[in-house]
């Protein structure tokens, strides 16, 4: 996991124009968050699981 997860918060944190651009393209119906929040989301959900796996406390294990 954190081998892989670390690698896809590199390329999504890069936020590049096609990834942007890719995602605006989805036909989505009642969905309503933006590219950042979902951004945002996944940095966040896959970071505490890299803390989580690694043995280290995450956010969200500190609020707990």
């Amino acid at each position: 996991m954190q081998r892989h997860g670390e690698a896809f918060l590199r390329r999504i944190s890069e936020r590049d124009e096609r990834l942007q651009a890719q995602f605006e393209s989805i036909d989505v119906i009642d969905f309503r968050a933006t590219f950042d929040e979902c951004v945002t989301r996944a940095l966040e959900l896959i970071g505490a699981a890299i803390a989580l796996a690694s043995g280290s406390p995450s956010r969200h294990d500190l609020v707990r």
